[in-house]
């Protein structure tokens, strides 16, 4: 391996922490380099679905209720459970903006009359 070679391996690994190992395997003479490819999440075609809880913020168990109710499409892999990511990118654009809800007002209501009815 020339300097050269060593050089831009270095410059195109710069601050990671594939820098060592890069390094230490074309310096040992090997042929091939395996290393991770990294693409944004938007251009993979199908999420496990860790990533895609972790990308929508929400439980698995809320992603497995919206495939139920056909809002995402799940896909089997290999064993593997898969959320097909244009399903994904589609349910998170169908998101509403949030806005208080009066859901249990009437029971606050409640609770407040009987407080003031026990306090007199």
């Amino acid at each position: 391996m020339t300097n050269m070679q060593t050089k831009k391996i270095i410059g195109e690994q710069r601050g990671t922490a594939r820098q060592s190992t890069a390094l230490a395997a074309l310096l040992a003479g090997r042929k091939s380099l395996k290393v991770p490819v990294r693409m944004p999440w938007q251009e993979r075609p199908y999420q496990q679905l860790g990533a895609a809880s972790e990308i929508a913020q929400i439980s698995e168990a809320a992603l497995y209720k919206a495939e139920k109710e056909g809002a995402l499409t799940f896909v089997r892999l290999a064993g593997r459970t898969l959320v097909e990511t244009a399903s994904l990118i589609e349910f998170l654009r169908r998101a509403q903006p949030w806005a208080p809800s009066d859901r249990g007002a009437a029971a606050r209501a409640k609770r407040a009359e009987v407080a003031r009815a026990n306090f007199r």
